[in-house]
């Protein structure tokens, strides 16, 4: 599957206009842009690392998702509406220049990109010179739910994925943003099988000019193509 999705980004950024979803059976799902909700002063997470139990404003921390260099992701449900989210906290948001570019970029894509197997970006806000963008919460990604069908997934589920993946792609080539970092890990799975789309820390939006600051040092390393891995 990771191979097909990989054939399948090479052909958009080969072509001029992408017409991936004109071939299949069903008709592309139309995705309009809206507003994001305006940035507020509503989290006040304690210092350090944050721990189980952790309550702010409106939401309370249910656990941690990941943690990397940029920050952590939190599971965390809205207390009045019970409906749960991820939190994506950075570090250092302010102080550390390549941080806030890496952070703000991804917020300007995300308010662009709004369909239905891309992760919604809920809202964004700044707090105490970190940012934090919540987004909708999805159970588990593509490398977890293979890690459990040590045969595979079953044709129609792959064929189904296969889909969606390709209307996200090209959702983001029709918006001119390139994505840079398609994996497993990257690909997050509904309990309705709905896929989205997630982590646009790597991706770059080409409608920037030929300025832009753009590197060979893109994707994950073994999941890079063959001309990228090999130099």
């Amino acid at each position: 599957m990771m191979r097909c999705a990989a054939q399948i980004e090479q052909a958009h950024l080969t072509q001029a206009t992408p017409h991936t979803c004109s071939s299949l059976r069903q008709p592309p799902v139309e995705a309009g842009v809206s507003s994001l909700k305006p940035p507020e002063q509503l989290i006040s997470l304690a210092g350090g690392a944050p721990t189980l139990g952790d309550v702010m404003n409106k939401f309370e921390v249910l656990g941690i998702v990941g943690e990397g260099a940029y920050g952590v992701v939190l599971k965390c449900r809205h207390k009045e509406t019970n409906e749960l989210v991820a939190i994506k906290k950075f570090k250092d948001s302010e102080e550390n220049e390549e941080v806030k570019e890496t952070t703000l970029r991804e917020l300007k894509m995300l308010r662009t990109l709004k369909q239905d197997n891309i992760v919604e970006l809920k809202e964004a806000f700044r707090r105490r010179g970190k940012l934090y963008l919540v987004f909708e919460y999805v159970e588990r990604n593509m490398l977890e739910l293979l890690e459990e069908l040590p045969n595979g997934a079953p044709p129609d589920k792959v064929r189904s994925y296969i889909y969606q993946l390709i209307k996200a792609i090209n959702w983001c080539h029709t918006n001119d943003i390139v994505h840079r970092d398609i994996k497993p890990e990257n690909l997050l799975i509904s309990s309705e099988d709905v896929l989205k789309l997630c982590d646009f820390g790597f991706a770059r939006n080409l409608s920037e000019g030929t300025d832009a600051n753009y590197t060979e040092y893109v994707a994950t390393r073994w999941y890079r193509s063959p001309e990228l891995l090999l130099g």
